[in-house]
């Protein structure tokens, strides 16, 4: 199985506004590492999310929204896996 390591994706919703604004398109990269103030897409609940890594504790992340009162972050389900990280949004520079 070949994994994919670019990806292009919409904004939706307003949990990274005004950052990112949403039906906004992003690109993705996988990456090996991620660091704090990194925006990445994650998958929750079969969902995929964008978020900004706030703290990093060895293999888990902190994610939150960057608009709070339209975020369902870290702050509701915890610190997310590195697994669970699709990749780091590359485009636009956040």
């Amino acid at each position: 199985m070949q994994l994919k390591i670019i990806y292009f994706r919409q904004v939706l919703g307003k949990s990274m506004w005004p950052v990112l604004d949403p039906d906004q398109f992003v690109i993705v990269l996988r990456k090996r590492r991620y660091v704090a103030e990194d925006v990445v897409i994650m998958l929750h609940n079969g969902k995929e999310k964008i978020k900004r890594i706030r703290t990093v504790e060895g293999k888990k992340y902190d994610v939150r929204g960057d608009n709070p009162a339209q975020s369902t972050d870290s702050r509701h389900f915890g610190l997310v896996r590195h697994e669970d990280i699709m990749g780091k949004v590359i485009w636009p520079r956040v």
